[in-house]
């Protein structure tokens, strides 16, 4: 058993983290407590904050490569299960997703798109979504002037999309009308 300094709580050690300078090579102060003034310093300044985990990332950029590989091959099955629900239940965040990565192949998403925009386009897709279920009729997100039409070439912007039935998508195909 330890005495916690801050809260003043006698806990087990495994309560307490490592510390190599401490005397029995653990923290002077218990976790719960070392989270709290951990948090409390964060929030207090983000931007150094920031700066720290930016600075720690770039020089332990393999070993945490290594320790993502090593999660992703231990829970291969847990994660690709909750994959296929993330998709099941936002269908709409997936299709805006999907589209964002096309437009963004084909160099339609222009670089002064704010988040605000993006959530706009996100909102199209979502009720693309909606109306299909409630219809019954498949609707699309169609780009108004097309990203890779012949005549001319649209952005991957809020204000290029509108929705369609895929049946007036299908007609409209990659022509400006």
């Amino acid at each position: 058993m330890k005495t916690c300094t801050k809260c003043n709580e006698n806990k087990e050690f495994s309560y307490f983290g490592k510390a190599k300078l401490g005397k029995d090579g653990l923290r002077s102060i218990c976790r719960k407590c070392h989270n709290t003034e951990t948090t409390k310093r964060n929030r207090e300044n983000p931007e150094k904050a920031t700066a720290y985990g930016r600075k720690y990332r770039d020089e332990k950029k393999e070993k945490i490569s290594l320790q993502r590989a090593v999660h992703t091959l231990e829970n291969k099955e847990r994660l690709s299960l909750y994959g296929a629900e993330y998709r099941k239940e936002n269908p709409g965040k997936v299709n805006a997703n999907t589209a964002k990565y096309k437009a963004a192949k084909i160099q339609a998403t222009p670089p002064w798109l704010t988040e605000d925009h993006f959530k706009e386009m996100q909102a199209i897709y979502i009720e693309a979504v909606r109306l299909t279920k409630e219809t019954g009729i498949p609707h699309e997100v169609d780009h108004i002037v097309p990203l890779r039409g012949k005549e001319v070439r649209g952005l991957h912007v809020p204000w290029n999309l509108q929705i369609l039935t895929e049946e007036e998508n299908r007609k409209k195909s990659r022509k400006l009308i």
